[in-house]
């Protein structure tokens, strides 16, 4: 997994056109933004492309991370 996402997510090709889309992006005077994953290793590497907006999926790991909690509270309440 780590090749691919080296390959395809972080590789040469990605980063050149990420790069070119945000001057373009900002030209206009737009946010910048991009969707990512949620691990250090991750949002460390696209954090050095100065995004306004970070998206990084935390949203899921936030809901399950609840549900679990709720179920756990109410499987201790008999």
């Amino acid at each position: 997994m780590k090749a691919y996402l080296k390959e395809n997510v972080t590789g040469e090709k990605t980063v050149s056109l990420v790069k070119r889309a945000t001057e373009i992006i900002r030209k206009h005077g737009k946010y910048v933004g991009i969707a990512c994953g949620s691990t250090k290793e991750t949002l460390d590497f696209w954090s050095e492309f100065d995004f306004n907006i970070i998206f990084a999926f935390g949203d899921f790991n936030y809901i399950f991370d609840y549900a679990k909690q709720t179920l756990n509270i109410l499987k201790s309440k008999g």
